[in-house]
């Protein structure tokens, strides 16, 4: 196994490769999973394709693959029962197998009946971070690829290096700052894609004024802004006006070249794990059209290497995470 630093993602990329994952042991998988909790990106590249059955084990190994349903449950009882029929149809279509609920299709196809056979559909994507405006955000991605990947980029903005770079001053202004989150439509995809917009709302921000910090941890301690820029309103204390201003300075400044590091897929099998509380995605596409394009999805907490995550240096939200993390269905 060979680990070596992503050059171009300043100090929180890494890069594992010489492996061979159908036959990797605990103790190999265990050093991996150290080696990515002190990042914000590893990109895994394997010697041969997994399934997705040895692909969803090895990342539950990590942690808890499943989503808090605290959320969801107050938006799906208020709205109307025929978009919560249509909505669930869709979103249950996106399953790859019905053993593992939280391993889903990325792509545009649709089944036989036209419905989509998974998230995001065609085209490119717009900076993101899933759960954006929910305060017990999942803080973990993977991303496998499966099917005519070539041609096609998923790309990381990490904000910690971008984050120590600021004042002393500027850094304790921005850690007692806390954001208004409320769902924006069109804010995912440059296309929009009408049908799937409920399933954005619940996967971004599912209920109306969601307060977050700015300025929060990664499950390792790495410090950097939780932007959610998808979902991000205003700033509690400041105007509207005020607060947008606020918000291109930093994108002005966050950006740029040193903190973005855009992966184009090599083949279909290779393997992105990366940090979704400090850290924006996007796609990209080089020519071609991803229509066909398939990846494995999965989010993912850090709880075998960390137990219970405490992201806010306001303990106030720490205890409204814990809360909305014990409800269940």
């Amino acid at each position: 196994m060979k680990i070596s630093k992503i050059n171009g993602f300043g100090s929180y990329g890494t890069i594992v490769e010489d492996i061979d994952l159908n036959y990797i042991t605990k103790e190999s998988w265990n050093e991996i999973k150290k080696v990515h909790a002190n990042s914000l990106l590893t990109i895994i590249k394997p010697i041969s394709k997994i399934n997705y059955e040895k692909y969803y084990n090895l990342v539950e190994n990590i942690g808890n693959t499943s989503y808090s349903a605290s959320s969801y449950k107050i938006l799906l009882e208020n709205i109307l029962s025929e978009e919560i029929e249509k909505t669930s149809k869709i979103a249950n279509n996106f399953t790859v197998d019905n053993r593992f609920t939280s391993l889903q299709r990325v792509t545009a196809l649709k089944d036989e009946n036209n419905i989509p056979l998974g998230g995001f559909g065609d085209g490119e994507l717009y900076w993101h971070s899933n759960n954006s405006g929910t305060i017990n955000f999942v803080p973990g991605v993977a991303l496998m690829g499966h099917q005519d990947m070539q041609g096609t980029a998923t790309g990381f903005l990490q904000t910690s290096d971008y984050f120590e770079s600021l004042s002393d001053t500027f850094k304790s202004e921005l850690k007692e700052m806390v954001v208004v989150h409320n769902y924006k439509e069109g804010s995912i995809n440059p296309v929009p894609v009408p049908e799937q917009e409920l399933i954005y709302k619940m996967a971004f921000c599912p209920t109306k004024n969601n307060r977050i910090p700015l300025v929060i941890k990664s499950p390792s301690g790495i410090v950097g802004l939780h932007l959610g820029i998808n979902t991000f309103d205003y700033i509690e204390g400041m105007s509207k006006i005020e607060s947008n201003k606020l918000l291109q300075k930093i994108k002005s400044e966050l950006f740029v070249e040193k903190y973005i590091y855009d992966y184009w897929w090599e083949n279909n099998y290779n393997i992105l794990l990366f940090d979704n509380s400090i850290t924006l995605h996007r796609r990209l596409l080089s020519k071609k059209s991803c229509d066909n394009r398939i990846a494995y999805r999965i989010p993912f907490r850090y709880d075998s290497l960390f137990g219970d995550y405490s992201p806010y240096f306001q303990e106030e939200f720490n205890l409204i995470k814990t809360k909305m993390d014990s409800v269940s269905w």
